[in-house]
C-alpha cells in the first residue's frame, strides 16, 4: 500500500512538472509573439493592474515595467486625453465589454502619435475575468493621410461651390445626379427641381436628338469616349429660352460606378462681344477701303500734278532757251561780227580783241545753259541721242559715264513721258557723281516684252 502510494506520488510530481514546463513554454512562446508584434500589447491583471508591456511598448515609450505597472501606463497619455481615457477603461472594465478608443501616446522623444487600441476580457472556466489583453496600433498616418483627404475634399468643394461655370454629373441613362450652384444660376433651375431629371430637359427639344444619338452609340460599343473639349451648344433655361453653351463633358468610371461630367459656360456676352466685334470690323474695312480710295485717288492727283508741274517746267526751261537762242544768242553774234569789223581799224585791236573773247564766253555760256535748260537734242533727235548726250556732257562734273544702248532701239514717247525719263536719268547720275563717291556710272536702255526698261 506504501508503495503504491508512493508511486502515485511521484506520477502527481511528474504530471506537476509537465504541466509547470508545458505553461512555462506557452509563456515564453507567448513572450516571443507578443515582443515581435508590429503593435504594442500589454495585459492587465482582474484587479486593474498592468502586468506585463511587450517589447514594442518600451522601444516607442522609453519607459521600464516599473514605470509602467499598475497605472503608471497614464504617464504617457495627453494630458488632453488622459481623464477621457481613464474614464472610457473604468466603464469597459467594470462592464466586462470589449475596450475601444483613439488616443495620443507620448514616445520617447516627447512627440505623441495616435493610436486605436482594443482590448478584450480573458475568461476562465467558470466565465470569470482573469485577466484583459489590449493592443496598440499606430494610425498616425492614416490620420494625417483622411485630414489631408478631407482638407482635400474641401478645397475641392469649395472650387465646385464658387466656380463661375456650371459642374454636373450624370449617370449613363442621362440622369442627374449632382450639380453646383452656377448651374442653377446659368439654367434658373432650383437644385431640387434638376436632381433625378433628364440631362435632356436643359437642352432645347431640337437638340434632344444628338444626345439619345450619343447614348445609343454608346450602349452598342461600350466605348469611352469625350463628347467635346469647348463645344458650342445651346442650352435651354426654365422659362424656355435659349442661348449659347460652351461644353466639355468626359466620362469616368469609378468601382461600381461609371458617369459623365459637364462643365458649361454661358457664353452669351461673349457671343454678343463677337458679333459686335465682327460688325466693327465690317464697318472699319469699308472705312478703310474708303480712305484707300480717297488716298489713290488722291495719289493719282498728286501724280498728275507732279507730271503737269515737270511739264509746266519743262516748258518754262524750253520757252526760256528758246528765247536765250532767238535773241539772246543773235545779239552776242551780231556783236562779236561788229567787233571783228572794228578790229580793221588801228588803235583798236587790243580793245576789239578782248571784247571778242567776252562775246565768245557769252555765247559759249548761253549755249551751255540753252543745253540745261532743254537739251535741243531732245527733242529733236529722240530719247536715246539725249541719254548719249548726256553722257558726254557729265564729265563736267567730273564723272566718265557709259551709256548701252540697243542698236536697233526705236521708241516714239510722248513729250510728257520722254522728257520725264530724260530728267529721271539726269538727277540720278547727278546724285551718283556728289554722294557715291565714285567716279564712274553705267546707263544701261533694254527693250522687250512691251517695256523699256533704263538703269543707272
Amino acid at each position: 500500500l506504501l508503495l503504491a502510494r508512493e508511486q502515485a506520488l511521484r506520477s502527481e510530481i511528474s504530471a506537476r512538472k509537465r504541466a509547470e514546463e508545458a505553461l512555462r513554454d506557452s509563456e515564453e512562446r507567448f513572450r516571443t509573439l507578443g515582443d515581435h508584434m508590429a503593435q504594442f500589447a500589454w495585459m492587465i491583471d482582474q484587479s486593474g493592474d498592468a502586468v506585463w508591456f511587450n517589447r514594442r511598448w518600451y522601444e516607442y515609450t522609453g519607459a521600464t515595467f516599473e514605470e509602467m505597472r499598475g497605472w503608471g501606463w497614464r504617464k504617457v497619455h495627453h494630458p488632453q486625453h488622459e481623464e477621457r481615457v481613464v474614464a472610457s477603461w473604468r466603464q469597459a472594465f467594470s462592464s466586462g465589454d470589449a475596450w475601444e478608443e483613439t488616443f495620443p501616446l507620448r514616445g520617447a522623444d516627447g512627440r505623441y502619435r495616435w493610436f486605436l487600441t482594443r482590448a478584450v476580457p480573458i475568461h476562465d472556466a467558470e466565465g470569470h475575468i482573469v485577466r484583459w489583453f489590449g493592443t496598440n496600433t499606430d494610425i498616425t498616418a492614416l490620420r494625417d493621410a483622411a485630414a489631408a483627404l478631407r482638407e482635400s475634399q474641401e478645397r475641392l468643394r469649395a472650387i465646385v461651390e464658387t466656380a463661375v461655370d456650371g459642374i454636373i454629373t450624370i449617370d449613363e441613362s442621362g440622369t442627374i445626379q449632382s450639380i453646383n450652384p452656377a448651374v442653377e444660376r446659368i439654367f434658373q433651375y432650383p437644385k431640387e427641381e434638376l436632381i433625378g431629371l433628364n440631362i435632356k430637359i436643359l437642352m432645347p427639344a431640337p437638340d434632344h436628338h444628338r444626345h439619345d444619338d450619343y447614348l445609343q452609340q454608346y450602349r452598342e460599343t461600350g466605348e469611352r469616349k469625350i463628347i467635346g473639349i469647348g463645344r458650342e451648344v445651346r442650352g435651354r433655361r426654365k422659362d424656355g429660352s435659349t442661348f449659347p453653351v460652351e461644353l466639355s463633358i468626359s466620362e469616368s468610371t469609378l468601382p461600381g460606378n461609371r458617369f459623365f461630367t459637364g462643365i458649361l459656360r454661358d457664353i452669351t456676352q461673349r457671343k454678343h462681344a463677337e458679333e459686335e466685334l465682327r460688325v466693327l470690323t465690317v464697318e472699319l474695312d469699308k472705312r478703310v477701303a474708303i480712305r484707300t480710295q480717297e488716298l489713290v485717288q488722291s495719289q493719282d492727283r498728286l501724280r498728275g500734278l507732279a507730271t503737269e508741274l515737270n511739264l509746266a517746267e519743262q516748258r518754262e526751261r524750253k520757252k526760256l532757251a528758246e528765247e536765250l537762242h532767238d535773241h539772246l544768242q543773235q545779239v552776242l553774234v551780231l556783236g562779236k561780227l561788229k567787233v571783228a569789223q572794228a578790229k580793221q581799224f588801228s588803235g583798236l585791236s587790243d580793245l576789239m580783241k578782248q571784247l571778242e573773247e567776252v562775246f565768245s564766253m557769252a555765247l559759249t555760256y548761253t549755249r551751255t545753259l540753252v543745253a540745261e535748260l532743254s537739251p535741243p537734242v531732245l527733242r529733236e533727235q529722240g530719247l536715246a541721242e539725249a541719254l548719249k548726250w548726256l553722257g558726254a556732257y557729265m564729265q563736267k562734273y567730273g564723272i566718265v559715264v557709259c551709256v548701252s544702248i540697243p542698236e536697233k532701239f526705236h521708241l516714239e514717247l510722248p513729250e510728257d513721258q520722254k522728257i520725264l525719263l530724260f530728267q529721271s536719268v539726269r538727277e540720278l547720275l547727278i546724285n551718283s557723281s556728289k554722294h557715291s563717291g565714285s567716279h564712274e556710272a553705267w546707263v544701261f536702255v533694254e527693250q522687250g516684252d512691251g517695256k523699256l526698261r533704263i538703269h543707272v
